[in-house]
């Protein structure tokens, strides 16, 4: 479809400079007014695919289904790692921070799949006592300068959380990483990314704070993807995501140097 749009933008910019031509060798107010058409043409054609990228977010509807098919199944494998390395102890909860309500933050319209595939891991596995004990949409601090997530909102919700062993979050983590008190805490869940921010990884996992997190490969784009005939599968997975432990951390910052 993109090529359609082309050929219009292109037919209008001809027809644009075709007549300033024409206008420039002759009078004829028509040719003034055929170039204002054109010139309205390719500006209403510009907006009008500008506002598609803009408010949907660059893909069409197939495209965001293979993107939602890949998330779900990036949710799924989180749950899985949860379960198969026991992360939640005594507490079997396993709570998601997810975006503010009425917010359009980059991937906040995917994160009730994600919410999903993570759900499905957990009750595929009929002998895990795991569970959602809660979806959690934080309060925007206002005042914020560099990131929209506080500290004590961040602890707020911890707290008020206390069955959660694992906290999974899609929004990444408050800026002011030492002001945080909820992970001092003798008891505390171990937090899970989810995406998110990733300036301050390295601390993150410096001071323990985070066990694991699933960041984007670089360059690479979900939506261009073909879903194997067999579903999808790991190796799928990392082509498109990397999987962010203690015992990988450096290995990825010296592959990804940019993105740390």
């Amino acid at each position: 479809m993109w090529w359609l749009w082309l050929i219009l933008i292109l037919s209008a910019c001809f027809g644009s400079w075709w007549f300033y031509q024409r206008l420039q060798n002759t009078s004829d107010k028509k040719n003034l007014l055929y170039l204002r058409i054109c010139v309205g043409v390719v500006a209403f054609l510009f907006l009008v695919q500008l506002g598609s990228c803009l408010f949907s977010g660059g893909y069409d509807s197939g495209s965001r289904e293979i993107v939602k098919d890949h998330l779900e199944y990036a949710g799924e494998y989180v749950g899985d790692y949860i379960l198969n390395h026991k992360l939640t102890g005594k507490k079997t909860g396993v709570l998601i921070i997810d975006y503010p309500d009425g917010t359009d933050f980059p991937g906040a319209e995917y994160s009730k799949v994600v919410i999903d595939g993570i759900d499905t891991s957990f009750k595929n596995n009929k002998k895990s006592k795991e569970y959602i004990c809660g979806v959690v949409r934080p309060r925007i601090d206002e005042t914020a300068k560099n990131y929209w997530l506080s500290c004590q909102e961040w602890d707020r919700i911890i707290d008020e959380h206390s069955e959660a062993g694992v906290v999974v979050s899609l929004v990444g983590l408050p800026k002011e990483l030492k002001k945080m008190k909820s992970w001092l805490k003798k008891d505390a869940p171990k937090i899970i990314l989810f995406k998110g921010k990733l300036k301050f990884l390295k601390k993150c996992f410096k001071y323990k704070l985070i066990v694991a997190a699933l960041i984007a490969v670089p360059g690479q784009n979900i939506k261009n993807e073909k879903i194997p005939e067999e579903g999808l599968n790991p190796a799928v997975l990392k082509k498109y995501f990397i999987w962010v432990t203690p015992s990988n951390l450096d290995r990825i910052v010296k592959k990804y140097p940019s993105m740390f």
